[in-house]
């Protein structure tokens, strides 16, 4: 399942090297259950116009991928800003880096797993509708060929940490990292091997 990310992510820098940019990221966490809202809440990210973009690709995932995808609404802005860099390599390749500390961070219930449409975080919350705690974030992030120049093997992903506090004042440490890289082989019996994804929801 992949999440959409607003703003075009990385794809938002451009010379000079450094760039600030209001980049959203909403992922799942399929080992807590929970959709995760970083740099926007549930109900800015979760708009009309998204949640139609949603229906529209479980329609086409249930109907076997027939036609042409739905094309994707404008995501919204995140609230802070985020910092970022970016360095060429000597074989063309452009690589990127965001880091960011302070954010607003979501934990919102998922949906029943058959429930679930898989197609984004605003249809797969709606059933359940809890939000199951939030505070602050802090947010890494790099992409090796983030312009898909296929000069260099790219790695890319993400990983953050949060203080969180539920709705009967509970305080949690949460923290999530995940890593894709294109040298990737997926088994019949398990996850792609080129694919590290954890996340871990503890009481503090």
């Amino acid at each position: 399942m992949t999440m959409a990310v607003g703003s075009g992510a990385f794809a938002a820098a451009s010379p000079p090297d450094r760039f600030e940019a209001p980049i959203v990221n909403a992922h799942p966490d399929f080992e807590n259950n929970l959709a995760v809202f970083v740099d926007t809440s549930r109900k800015a990210y979760c708009t009309p116009e998204v949640e139609i973009f949603e229906a529209a690709l479980i329609d086409r995932i249930e109907g076997g991928f027939v036609g042409a995808s739905p094309e994707e609404p404008a995501f919204p802005d995140g609230i802070e800003l985020i910092s970022g860099k970016t360095k060429a390599t000597d074989q063309g390749a452009a690589m990127a880096s965001i880091k960011a500390r302070g954010l607003h961070i979501g934990l919102w219930e998922l949906d029943a797993p058959e429930d679930l449409g898989l197609a984004g975080p605003c249809l797969d919350t709606d059933d359940a509708n809890t939000m199951s705690a939030s505070g602050a974030s802090t947010l890494q992030g790099h992409d090796n060929d983030f312009d898909f120049s296929g000069t260099r093997g790219n790695s890319f992903g993400e990983r953050g940490r949060a203080s969180v506090m539920d709705d009967n004042g509970a305080d949690w440490a949460y923290s999530w990292k995940l890593n894709l890289n294109s040298k990737c082989y997926t088994p019949d019996d398990g996850p792609p091997s080129c694919l590290l994804e954890t996340a871990t929801l503890a009481a503090r």
